[in-house]
């Protein structure tokens, strides 16, 4: 689709570095504790901490819905245990963690047609920053020498198990103005997860994608809903 320059970052070139905020506790002791942590019922770590604060880091990173059980034993034999929620959703990023592609270079012509041919030089471009645990903005960028086209965008964590994806594009193609609105809802549940998305685009919408299509969907719709049980499976239902 683009012959050029590209200016990326990859996270996968460290496997072991995680972009999205993971399942964290973090408390403070007074005497030497024993901590054991349970993930939706299964042991995941154990830690004998010394007095003081303690923090422990990436205890689950497996996305969607689900509960942290964290057991306490002083050294009374006292013991303490509370139940928290989470939801890990994999398209977050980390606070402060960016991400980010710059593509500059020129757009291929007739793909599935022909091997080898470019036109029109265009920019391609995406930037993304994890704003807090719960917020991540972005911003992208579209041109060539007959179009812009400018979309900010952004994910939201709900604090039931929701998250809530939404952006705007405005586009300007000699001198025809449109718009384009994305918003879509996802909850994950152990039991049960339910979604739905909007899309609709103006008549003059366009992109670098969509110049050439006359045809192009002016409002696009889709809802999913899906039931699971830990023995039996799951059953999903769907429409678009």
């Amino acid at each position: 689709l683009f012959g050029g320059v590209s200016l990326s970052k990859n996270f996968s070139t460290t496997p072991y570095f995680i972009p999205f905020p993971g399942l964290d506790a973090s408390g403070m002791f007074q005497t030497p504790t024993e901590a054991r942590i349970y993930v939706n019922d299964v042991l995941v770590r154990s830690e004998r901490l010394s007095p003081g604060e303690f923090e422990l880091l990436n205890l689950s990173t497996v996305a969607g819905a689900g509960h942290m059980t964290l057991v306490l034993k002083d050294a009374a034999g006292n013991e303490h245990r509370s139940v928290r929620p989470f939801h890990i959703s994999t398209k977050l990023l980390k606070p402060g963690l960016q991400d980010y592609s710059y593509n500059l270079g020129y757009r291929r012509i007739g793909l599935g047609q022909e091997s080898s041919r470019y036109e029109d030089p265009a920019f391609l471009g995406i930037h993304r920053l994890g704003v807090s645990r719960s917020f991540t903005a972005g911003f992208g960028a579209e041109a060539d020498h007959r179009l812009l086209n400018i979309s900010p965008g952004a994910t939201l964590l709900l604090p039931w198990a929701s998250q809530v994806d939404a952006a705007i594009a405005f586009s300007s193609e000699q001198g025809k103005r449109g718009l384009g609105g994305l918003v879509s809802y996802r909850h994950v549940g152990r039991k049960f997860s339910a979604g739905w998305s909007v899309q609709s685009l103006s008549r003059y919408y366009s992109n670098l994608a969509l110049q050439d299509l006359l045809d192009k969907p002016k409002f696009q719709k889709a809802v999913s809903l899906s039931f699971h049980h830990q023995h039996a499976g799951s059953v999903s239902f769907g429409s678009a």
